[in-house]
């Protein structure tokens, strides 16, 4: 199958509202900045809802310390086991991202 740059955007903004519901739902009354809820975002699309929601990320926010959930989006970083390059950058640019620090 081959798509257009403007149907991979179509597809990806549908996708993303389920995963912009589940940190919704997850913190429910948290107050966030948009680039927080942002990060969060990316974060759960990648790890999915179940993982988000059950989190380290998650609980820290609902503790009040955002600063200890932002370092907890850098253990993310294995798939099938072993610690991925690709996203060990992902998640410090994800952590940037929820600071505030991302340009």
């Amino acid at each position: 199958m081959i798509l257009s740059d403007q149907e991979i955007d179509e597809v990806l903004a549908h996708d993303l509202v389920r995963y912009e519901d589940a940190v919704e739902r997850a913190l429910k009354g948290i107050k966030l900045k948009q680039y927080e809820f942002d990060a969060l975002v990316s974060l759960c699309f990648n790890i999915g809802e179940g993982n988000f929601a059950k989190s380290s990320v998650v609980k820290l926010i609902k503790a009040g310390n955002k600063a200890g959930a932002a370092d907890k989006f850098l253990l993310w970083k294995k798939a099938g086991g072993r610690v991925v390059l690709g996203l060990v950058n992902r998640r410090k640019s994800e952590r940037l991202q929820f600071l505030g620090q991302l340009e």
